[in-house]
């Protein structure tokens, strides 16, 4: 079905073209309330930057801004949108709001990504492995009644002269996540080692990931490895 907020001609122009649109960034006092003057600053920085669009919502800003406790979401998605009006940008600008939760939950949250005037919704199926393929579906087709999902159902082209695979190293030492908005260390190992997660989810992906590795080299194209350490000094 249709949904009721329609793509312009640029964005959709945009995105077959190809563009980089990167995860918004979560700043917040050291007593967990939004740092509002950072948080601007950051959708600057993206906008100054070049981006195509920015991610708003999404895991890279945290999705427990959703808990009652916190109520983030509403201020972080207004936030950036005041900030790109602000910009007065000439070339299109894509904005896509993260979306989670059950079908009502996630309903709610693409209209008030709508309210904001965002382009499309990128959907989470987090916490959701109780429910059926039916209702996963289902629940897609009602978020797609409110704004166009964020997806990819056709090949896409990439220019061998300006891409890299960045192989991001989650094993090679301990590393701090921030889980529900508080700073945990975590062991590294622990998204593929048995002994630290019997889940064979990340383990899966091993095979995957060197065939990608195998297939950008055979055409050239340079593959760059990194680790996630990040500490305080790095981002002061």
């Amino acid at each position: 079905m249709a949904a009721s907020k329609k793509l312009t001609p640029e964005i959709i122009t945009l995105l077959h073209q190809g563009t980089v649109i990167p995860a918004h960034p979560l700043a917040l006092h050291p007593d967990l309330i939004l740092d509002e003057a950072r948080q601007r600053q950051l959708t600057q920085y993206y906008i100054a930057s070049g981006a195509g669009g920015i991610a708003v919502g999404v895991h890279t800003t945290q999705f427990e801004i959703r808990q009652p406790r916190f109520g983030l979401l509403d201020n972080v998605l207004s936030t950036a949108a005041e900030e790109i009006e602000q910009a007065r940008l000439t070339r299109p600008f894509i904005k896509v709001a993260g979306i989670c939760g059950p079908t009502e939950q996630a309903v709610a949250e693409a209209r008030l990504a709508v309210k904001y005037d965002y382009h499309l919704g990128l959907i989470s199926m987090g916490g959701l492995s109780d429910q059926s393929e039916v209702q996963l579906v289902q629940r897609a087709i009602a978020i797609a009644k409110v704004i166009p999902v964020f997806g990819m159902d056709k090949d896409i082209i990439v220019d061998t002269r300006r891409t890299i695979l960045v192989i991001i190293d989650m094993q090679s030492k301990p590393i701090y996540c921030n889980t529900a908005l508080k700073l945990t260390r975590l062991r590294v190992d622990f998204f593929l080692h048995p002994a630290r997660n019997p889940s064979p989810v990340g383990r899966n992906l091993v095979p995957a990931t060197i065939n990608m590795i195998n297939a950008f080299r055979k055409n050239g194209m340079k593959v760059v490895w990194t680790d996630v350490s990040l500490h305080q000094y790095h981002v002061a």
